[in-house]
């Protein structure tokens, strides 16, 4: 279970508990190679708080799978979180993928960089191929370090 207590400034949280994941996070984030962690569990425990505080410096690309979002709602938001134009909308996974490597290319920074993919079982429209071998049921998180 995650605790949350209100500091004295309002709507400012502080995470309390989590110090094993908080260890491991903070250990896959020192080590030199890219890393791909999933984190699973019950709704509304604070997996997508946990990541957005600590890695809140480091987040290089962030995106949430839409709710019963198709596969055109699904990549005009990640479009839409790449800063793409709306003419630049990815036909497929494929090109979006192809235009977040392009971007991470483009990047001038040499400091570790996070992709967090949340809700990543709602990007699956059941009509999209790219995750065939990935499967995780329930609320996921999703972040990618390198």
């Amino acid at each position: 279970m995650l605790y949350l207590w209100r500091n004295m400034i309002p709507n400012k949280m502080t995470i309390i508990g989590r110090q094993e994941e908080i260890k491991s996070f903070q250990k896959v984030y020192g080590s030199k190679r890219s890393e791909l962690i999933a984190l699973y569990g019950r709704r509304r425990v604070g997996k997508t708080f946990l990541v957005r505080e600590l890695f809140r410096k480091e987040l290089f690309f962030e995106v949430t799978g839409l709710y019963q979002g198709d596969m055109r709602d699904q990549l005009r938001n990640f479009s839409k979180s790449l800063a793409l134009k709306n003419s630049e909308i990815p036909k497929d996974w494929y090109s979006a993928f192809e235009a977040l490597e392009k971007r991470i290319s483009r990047s001038k920074s040499k400091q570790k960089k996070v992709i967090f993919i949340d809700e990543f079982p709602w990007l699956d429209t059941g009509l999209t191929p790219y995750k065939s071998d990935f499967r995780i049921d329930g609320s996921t998180t999703v972040f990618i370090l390198f």
